[in-house]
């Protein structure tokens, strides 16, 4: 290698361990363009300059890693930072990149795009965009759709830079980023896919192809990570739609002339889809949020899965290629029960692509209430003839059920999602024909499945526990699902086991013997006569053990005597179990004795166990949880807070009371609301308005409820077709249909009468029994002999009361008016929730109790304001609004944090040594200041407005849609019964706060 090559392999030295090279940025930045330059390649002259230019790129790349790392001293990264700049700037270094991706030499033509991936990424990172240098030549490349290296590393590279968007923690608003920078793709990767899949879809057997197999190898990837943007952000193009609707493209790929590893890459690109599983592998487990719904997803998801079935129906399971031996990728070389080697991963992918589609296709049926059936029995039967003929069952005396055990047997998440589609598959068959008769002939008993899954795990409990708490497989919603149908249908776990066994002896019987535990089966069958699901004359089970007690609530009794000594202050649990309990579980014991040899008895056994090993670990967690540190100062445990000589301490176990409470207010609310506030409400002349309503339309309806309440033009377009409405008609129904679940003037001013008599009950309250505390005027008395301070019964009822009161309003806050700080609000009530259960567990209920009267103190004059404002007594409004705006600030921004967190924060270490639950506490104080900041600022521009305008709604508030839009003629009536007619233009009124 030349004096070039060694001075750059100096630089790469420096450049790992973090130092910069004696040349200057624009000297260093010069040498490298100057090298990669593409020159006539000859087979001798040529490879001093080839390694050369790959070592320069190779250094490019690494630059721009450590920047994006920031793993640089700062001069260093100063100096590499002018490098790039220069070298992507003045040298235009990414047009030389783009000309190197049509190098003959492949290593080169990779490395190029490898370098200009990174920077685009970084690009886009830091400065939201892309080079359109680069978007430009993948445009072109995709349009041209030749094979050739080229074509495989612009793929390669565009694949690589979404993945890095995706996986980028720096990257602000990825779905925005990454719809603008698809958005001039997007047209040049459709007619890619339309030249590599959808040509002559209907006889794919003409396509030569077998020289594009590198090329839809690397589109593959590049599909799926389009699939994973689209399921985990939302982002949504035609290309990406694409991918779904014309999804028999890739089934095709099965007929075409490709080789072997292209026709599986198709297929685990199409089981990943349904599986909502894209980019599992490398997206750091993110997933989508509700505010980046793709609201045709789920109608693209019901194309694909139509896609599959059609072309099932169309016999497409028989051109399905399963080699005897495993490929070079994602298989395995077992030999089957048949004795041949076997492709389990093509078997795994056709299985779960079928039962997603069938799941999806049953779901759809729901929501959209169509007539027709689907035949779950055919297509599984046509699925088990192509598992028959590739080896997975060996003879008709094998359990047609354990096939999912031998298919899925290396892949855990697998087995658990097709057993969970399973059941649903296997619970719409038998309501369509009220009979589960046969279900085994085509592998769809879920009991057998449950059943051989544990055989398969040699019945370890321990191994379902791991399960249980993995985030790896759906377990846990498998679990829940097969014991809802557990519960229902005990027999049928029964009959499975008999039938498992029964097959057990016939296939032992075909090999020339059977095994121990099938020769068993005989001298336990006298047992298991007396134990199949029959229920005695009360209704209860007591011939069959159970995992779930429904009926008790003292399963975890053993677990929580192991903890009772530890929080016996806190909790109330009786150590003792009555005598029939005594006896249920004798039997069960005897049960599991006599039937432990058979199948049913160690499916009990191992049953037992979990739900055993459950409670363990449930009372392990409820003894972290009442741990003396988290809760109490260092000296001191529960046992120190027990009641005795006339001292009574705050217990867990009073909050129970809550609940029913809770209950009583939403009642007491119905009847205010209905009784008082109502005609108080009439008096002031608040009345309900009077809304139009929509006329019923299920197409509508459903666009509303599932897709968006605000459609675009081009779905009201479409929406007409489907209706034969006009646009006008549309667009009239969705407005009056928003209309309906918006709250009314009466219902708002319900809700504040309610809240203000609430809040002023409280605060008097609060004033009665805060009074004559010495702690209400020295706050150094709050911590005088704590935590053994002992509570009072007003400490009591103030606390349940104003409990109860924020329970309810959790109840009930789907129901109530939502605004813009809805969040903010679920937030209050939680952390109040917490903070005052937190308190009361703690003993610090001196400090609740202030807590909560200098909050309820302006929350009167906010709902009074509100009352008034409803009323349109504007100035009796305007007025309260500025004393509740002074009482807020004083109150919530002045004495909370100066005075009661100053109390929290810095009077306890004098009494104490600082422990979890004072940290906790005074963190779940500080949360409370964020949110009254919050609405400082919310209600400090309403002054604003006060001030320099006029005050008409609370800045909370959505703007309410009129009824009468767009030139509509409404007629409606005044107080006085005259019609009143008006055309575009509502009266208004007084919808805000």
């Amino acid at each position: 290698m030349d004096s070039a090559g060694l001075d750059f392999q100096a630089i790469f030295r420096l450049l790992r361990t973090g130092s910069a090279p004696s040349l200057s940025s624009e000297e260093l930045a010069s040498r490298i363009s100057s090298c990669v330059v593409q020159t006539e390649i000859t087979p001798a002259a040529s490879v001093t300059h080839t390694d050369v230019m790959c070592l320069c790129l190779t250094l490019v790349e690494t630059i721009i890693n450590r920047l994006t790392a920031q793993s640089l001293p700062q001069d260093v990264t100063r100096f590499y930072e002018d490098v790039t700049r220069r070298l992507f700037g003045e040298m235009n270094l990414m047009a030389k990149l783009v000309s190197l991706l049509s190098c003959q030499d492949q290593l080169v033509s990779h490395l190029s795009a490898k370098c200009m991936s990174v920077y685009v990424i970084s690009d886009i990172c830091i400065n939201g965009g892309s080079s359109s240098i680069w978007r430009h030549a993948c445009a072109e490349v995709f349009q041209k759709s030749t094979a050739s290296s080229e074509l495989d590393s612009c793929l390669w590279s565009l694949t690589a830079v979404i993945k890095g968007v995706l996986r980028a923690e720096k990257c602000q608003n990825k779905r925005d980023v990454l719809m603008k920078f698809l958005s001039g793709l997007d047209a040049s990767i459709t007619d890619l896919h339309t030249n590599l899949l959808t040509q002559d879809a209907q006889d794919p057997h003409k396509r030569g192809l077998m020289n594009l197999s590198k090329t839809m190898c690397e589109f593959f990837d590049l599909l799926e990570v389009l699939s994973a943007a689209r399921l985990r952000y939302g982002v949504c193009s035609s290309v990406q739609r694409v991918i779904f609707v014309e999804s028999r493209a890739l089934l095709h790929v099965m007929r075409a002339d490709v080789e072997y590893f292209v026709k599986k890459r198709a297929l685990l690109l199409l089981k990943r889809s349904l599986l909502r599983r894209a980019g599992d592998d490398w997206a750091l487990g993110e997933v989508q949020s509700s505010s980046h719904e793709d609201h045709s997803l789920t109608e693209d998801m019901l194309a694909m899965a139509d896609g599959v079935l059609q072309e099932v129906n169309a016999g497409w399971l028989e051109e399905v290629p399963v080699k005897a031996q495993a490929s070079f990728f994602g298989g395995n070389c077992d030999v089957g029960l048949a004795g041949t080697q076997k492709d389990d991963v093509i078997l795994r992918a056709v299985s779960l692509i079928l039962l997603k589609s069938l799941e999806i296709k049953i779901q759809s049926l729901h929501w959209k209430g169509a007539q027709s059936d689907i035949d779950v029995r055919q297509y599984l039967t046509e699925l088990m003839s192509l598992l028959q003929r590739h080896g997975t069952l060996v003879s008709a005396d094998a359990h047609s059920c354990s096939w999912v055990s031998v298919v899925f047997a290396e892949q855990d998440d697998d087995m658990m999602e097709s057993t969970k589609t399973l059941i649903g598959l296997y619970l719409y068959q038998k309501s369509l024909s009220s009979s589960d008769s046969g279900v085994c002939v085509w592998g769809c008993n879920p009991h057998c499945h449950f059943i051989l899954l544990l055989r398969s795990l040699s019945f370890d409990h321990t191994v379902l526990l791991d399960f249980l708490i993995s985030s790896e497989t759906c377990f846990l919603e498998y679990c829940v699902r097969y014991l809802k149908l557990l519960r229902e249908d005990w027999t049928g776990l029964c009959r499975s086991c008999h039938h498992i066994e029964d097959c057990d002896l016939n296939l032992g019987a075909t090999r020339g013997g059977t095994d121990a535990s099938v020769q068993t089966r005989p001298a336990v069958t006298e047992t298991l006569h007396v134990v199949p699901c029959t229920r005695s004359p009360t209704g209860n089970d007591v011939s069959v053990p159970r995992l779930v007690d429904y009926g008790s609530s003292d399963e975890s009794d053993e677990a929580e005597e192991q903890v009772s000594d530890r929080n016996s202050g806190n909790t109330d649990v009786d150590s003792g179990r009555t005598d029939a309990e005594a006896s249920v579980m004798a039997l069960e014991q005897v049960e599991t004795e006599h039937t432990s040899e058979s199948l049913l008895g160690k499916v009990f056994v191992c049953l037992m166990d979990l739900r055993m090993a459950i409670v363990v670990m449930i009372g392990m967690i409820g003894e972290w949880l009442w741990w003396d540190r988290l809760w109490l100062p260092g000296n001191l445990t529960w046992a120190d807070l027990k009641d005795e000589e006339g001292l009574v301490y705050a217990r867990v176990s009073h909050l129970y009371v809550t609940l029913p409470y809770a209950l009583v207010f939403l009642l007491v609310r119905y009847l205010f609301e209905r009784l008082i506030a109502t005609p108080l409400a009439a008096s002031l002349g608040v009345s309900e308005k009077t809304r139009y309503k929509v006329e019923r339309n299920a197409v509508l309806e459903h666009y509303f409820i599932t897709k968006s309440k605000n459609p675009g033009q081009a779905d009201i377009d479409g929406l007409c077709k489907k209706c034969s409405w006009s646009s006008r008609q549309v667009q009239r129904w969705f407005r009056r249909r928003r209309n309906q679940d918006r709250p009314s003037v009466l219902k708002k001013f319900r809700e504040a009468s309610w809240r203000m008599v609430f809040y002023l009950g409280a605060f008097i309250g609060g004033i009665i029994a805060l009074y004559d505390k010495p702690w209400f005027y020295n706050l150094r008395e709050v911590w005088n002999g704590y935590p053994k301070q002992s509570m009072l019964e007003s400490q009591y009822w103030y606390y349940i009361v104003e409990m109860s009161f924020y329970l309810s309003l959790v109840l009930r806050i789907t129901f109530d008016v939502k605004r813009k700080d809805f969040k903010e609000q679920i937030i209050h009530h939680w952390a109040t929730l917490t903070l005052l259960a937190f308190s009361w567990c703690g003993n610090y209920i001196r400090v609740g109790t202030l807590v909560m009267l200098i909050h309820d103190s302006s929350d009167i004059l906010l709902e009074s304001a509100k009352i008034f404002n409803y009323a349109k007594w504007e100035r009796t409004c305007n007025g309260i609004f500025v004393v509740f705006a002074v009482i807020f600030i004083v109150t919530r921004l002045i004495i909370f944090p100066f005075w009661i967190i100053h109390c929290t924060w810095v009077y306890p270490p004098d009494y104490y040594p600082p422990f979890f639950g004072y940290y906790f506490f005074n963190f779940m104080l500080v949360i409370l200041l964020m949110l009254h900041i919050f609405w400082a600022y919310l209600i400090l521009h309403m002054v604003k407005m006060f001030l320099f305008g006029s005050l008409t709604k609370d800045e909370r508030s959505d703007n309410e849609e009129d009824e009468e839009e767009e030139g509509e003629t409404s007629v409606t009536e005044d107080n006085d019964g005259h019609v009143k007619v008006t055309n575009g233009c509502g009266g208004g009124g007084a919808n805000h706060h």
